[in-house]
């Protein structure tokens, strides 16, 4: 198989591997392990393709609850790795932010989604920038800001609700949506007397 055609069927698993982890995550280390195949036979990388492949490794690392080596090793790659377009910076903030929330650093989350939700114009799908919104919402819920989680909650279930084939997405909207309602706000109970 020729070089080009090579990196044109990866190029085309890597779009797939960001389409199924939202999708079907189960299938997310299938497509991981073709992608491996297929770099194990090429015996030279373009930077390009390089940079994807690392930002990838990351993100898996991450999304698969690695060990903290793995996760480690890819961070540290990401920095060396100078000339990302803004697409590869959106999805490089995306997985950082996945990394902090799952160490429990919330508000350097809360940072790197920001700075995902400044890149998102970059990025061609519609369902990436649903995705984003849930997960800000993720954190301030977890912070306790319920008005804003329930802000960007909204928006993420209005675009999940728009696209075909997310109902593990919506449902997850659902839920956080119920366990925004099971928090008590103070200013709600105690009416204007807070005011």
């Amino acid at each position: 198989m020729r070089r080009w055609m090579f990196e044109q069927r990866l190029g085309t698993l890597m779009g797939e591997w960001y389409d199924v982890r939202l999708k079907e995550p189960e299938k997310m280390i299938t497509v991981k392990g073709t992608i491996d195949a297929l770099v194990d036979r090429l015996p030279f990388i373009e930077e390009k393709w390089r940079m994807e492949y690392t930002i990838l490794n990351y993100g898996h690392a991450v999304l698969n609850a690695q060990s903290d080596h793995a996760i480690r090793h890819y961070y540290e790659m990401l920095p060396k790795l100078y000339k990302f377009t803004e697409r590869q910076l959106y999805f490089a903030s995306f997985f950082k932010g996945t990394e902090a929330f799952s160490q429990g650093k919330l508000l350097q989350a809360l940072k790197h989604y920001k700075e995902a939700l400044r890149l998102l114009k970059y990025v061609p799908r519609v369902v990436e920038e649903g995705e984003i919104y849930f997960k800000i919402a993720c954190v301030y819920y977890k912070i306790g800001a319920y008005h804003t989680a329930n802000r960007f909650l909204h928006r993420a279930l209005f675009i999940y609700s728009g696209e075909r084939g997310y109902p593990e997405r919506v449902d997850a909207c659902k839920l956080l949506f119920s366990l925004i309602r099971r928090k008590p706000n103070p200013k709600w109970q105690w009416g204007c007397a807070s005011l």
